[in-house]
């Protein structure tokens, strides 16, 4: 995850890993891990962002999700036999 720092709302630094800010802060590395995915509030009145250019998109193609259905709706139809014959087997 890559981290904006910001203070008294000018950007200190751009697209740093967690493991630069330990060096450049001075704080530990499960602090700054913290911090930036807002679990806590530093400190020393620094805000960490997570990165908006390394955030991944969640958006899935259409194809994709009616490909999912598709496999849904047979996996479905599957377990509905089986638990109907599961008997008939013994």
């Amino acid at each position: 995850m890559k981290i904006d720092v910001w203070k008294d709302g000018k950007m200190l630094y751009e697209n740093k890993g967690a493991r630069e800010l330990v060096n450049l802060l001075g704080y530990s590395l499960k602090s700054i891990r913290m911090w930036a995915t807002g679990e806590r509030i530093c400190s020393k009145g620094y805000i960490l962002k997570p990165s908006e250019i390394y955030r991944p998109q969640r958006r899935i193609p259409q194809a994709v999700l009616d490909e999912w259905d598709e496999i849904y709706k047979n996996a479905q139809v599957l377990k509905q036999w089986d638990s109907m014959h599961k008997y008939a087997r013994r």
